[in-house]
């Protein structure tokens, strides 16, 4: 089964854990024919390299990657990829793609303005 993984920074807030978790589950259901999963960027648990290896253990073959991150840092452009390049090298049959980070795209600038909109109502 293909897999969808979502990179993000991470948080240990259990409010912060529950809406990524919301979130997720959101995707799941739209993607119903592919298996979503989350990823920290972080050592731990839901690190990146664990999760990879997780799905992998349940039969994912193909796992594309999306850093769920705003702006293109060194998370982006440094670290992710490096981190890929060790679960590849680790998982020789593995297919591994990643894609593009959310960016500033148009869809981020709206959710901007509409957050702004929201603060001054009150």
């Amino acid at each position: 089964m293909k897999a969808l993984l979502l990179v993000i920074h991470g948080t240990r807030d259990p409010g912060g854990l529950s809406e990524i978790r919301s979130f997720v589950r959101g995707v799941r259901r739209k993607l119903k024919k592919i298996r979503v999963e989350f990823a920290f960027l972080a050592p731990g648990p839901n690190s990146l390299p664990t999760m990879a290896q997780r799905l992998r253990e349940r039969g994912s073959k193909e796992i594309d990657v999306i850093p769920f991150l705003l702006f293109s840092g060194a998370h982006v452009r440094r670290d992710i990829p490096r981190m890929l390049s060790e679960i590849r090298l680790k998982n020789p049959d593995l297919t591994i793609r990643l894609g593009r980070h959310i960016g500033p795209s148009v869809e981020a600038v709206r959710i901007a303005l509409t957050r702004w909109r929201e603060m001054s109502r009150r």
